[in-house]
């Protein structure tokens, strides 16, 4: 009888204890709509083919922003981080005539008319242009942050990426919303 009542006692001591520590491990992490985006631009840049549009292998991958505090310093934590063996370079309050040191242009304009413009100056050149503002949906951006219902989804213009030479993995495609269309 001793026995069984020192296997129950261990028994019972042991699913306290593992029940007691998960409680204390398992703490609630919130993250904020901005800080989201940015692991969404982490990861979204994991899946385009850079192979084809950085011919150096050791050269960096540049994100630019025109994004202001503090977006533009949460994208400034990926630097020095890696994609496809390329380390990020961040660029904050990137002007219109130095788009072509870009790789990411991540866009956050208030005005529509600078959002066309940096659009018009990245057309037709190895520049993947990433905006979170709905109203641009169709205004000619590749990757686009939606945040409908407390859930974000990443909207891909196939046929703006396809004018930049931007090229995404198949995998990538299947989760995503397929926006304008290829020719």
């Amino acid at each position: 009888m001793k026995i069984i009542s020192k296997n129950l006692l261990y028994s019972c001591l042991a699913i306290f204890a593992f029940t007691s520590w998960g409680n204390t491990f398992a703490k609630e992490v919130s993250y904020n709509q901005e800080e989201v985006k940015v692991a969404f631009l982490y990861r979204s840049l994991q899946y385009v083919k850079w192979e084809t549009l950085l011919k150096d292998s050791d050269s960096s991958l540049v994100i630019c922003t025109n994004a202001a505090a503090p977006f533009a310093e949460l994208i400034r934590s990926l630097e020095g981080r890696n994609i496809s063996n390329h380390n990020l370079k961040i660029i904050i309050n990137i002007k219109l005539s130095k788009i072509n040191e870009c790789n990411v242009l991540y866009l956050r304009s208030k005005s529509i008319s600078q959002f066309r413009d940096f659009i018009k100056a990245s057309q037709g050149k190895p520049i993947l242009t990433i905006n979170d503002n709905p109203a641009y949906v169709n205004e000619g951006g590749i990757l686009n942050f939606v945040l409908k219902q407390n859930h974000i989804t990443i909207e891909v213009n196939l046929g703006q990426a396809e004018k930049n030479n931007i090229t995404f993995s198949a995998k990538f495609l299947r989760i995503t919303k397929l926006i304008g269309n290829p020719k």
